[in-house]
């Protein structure tokens, strides 16, 4: 019989304690969650950055913003370094 009462205790215990940790946890969440909502109407107010149109080097196929565009003479093509322009202007036999 006093195995049993020590039993019931310590389930009591057991669950006490996971119930604590659980309500921790939920003020945990809570808290980060109403300080990310007040750090999200402050970039709200931020102003947006605008969006960069991407390009795609005619040697390689990679993709990069235009601003970082290499432009080929004469021509719309546009290429991702000076490298890849006279590369392509070699296999054109442009040069």
């Amino acid at each position: 019989m006093k195995i049993l009462i020590w039993l019931v205790i310590v389930w009591a215990v057991v669950v006490w304690m996971q119930r604590a940790k659980k309500n921790l946890l939920r003020r945990a969440r809570e808290a980060a969650a109403e300080q990310a909502g007040s750090s999200a109407q402050a970039a709200d107010a931020a102003p947006v950055a605008e969006i960069e149109q991407m390009v795609q080097c005619a040697q390689c196929g990679i993709h990069f913003p235009k601003s970082e565009a290499v432009q080929a003479r004469g021509s719309e093509m546009v290429f991702c370094c000076q490298e890849h322009r006279e590369l392509h202007a070699l296999d054109a036999g442009i040069r």
